[in-house]
């Protein structure tokens, strides 16, 4: 799968390597950047943080470095501020014995 950039007529513009497991709702949403040279997503490889990949080229930069997960996300109108939900998963085991 790619991340392609087109134009409406089906132009090829630019195209990523881009391979989600699954497209459930919004978690692997493509964003642009508020200046149009950049797109924001969260690849396969590293689900858990937001990326961006740089129209002119070069390899994409990791913008969040969060230790839970992300999920749904977008930017402020100015492109200077994320808001996200987060993802955490908690577990505690508990053995039970003489039960009656």
């Amino acid at each position: 799968m790619e991340l392609v950039v087109s134009t409406f007529d089906g132009h090829l513009v630019k195209r990523f390597p881009y391979s989600p497991l699954n497209q459930i709702g919004d978690i692997h949403r493509v964003r642009w950047s508020s200046d149009g040279r950049a797109l924001y997503y969260q690849p396969f490889e590293n689900p858990r943080q937001l990326w961006k990949q740089p129209l002119e080229g070069g390899p994409p930069i990791q913008v969040t470095h969060f230790e839970d997960g992300l999920g749904i996300f977008d930017f402020s109108f100015d492109g200077k501020r994320l808001a996200c939900t987060r993802q955490a998963s908690l577990s505690d085991i508990v053995m039970i014995t003489n039960f009656r």
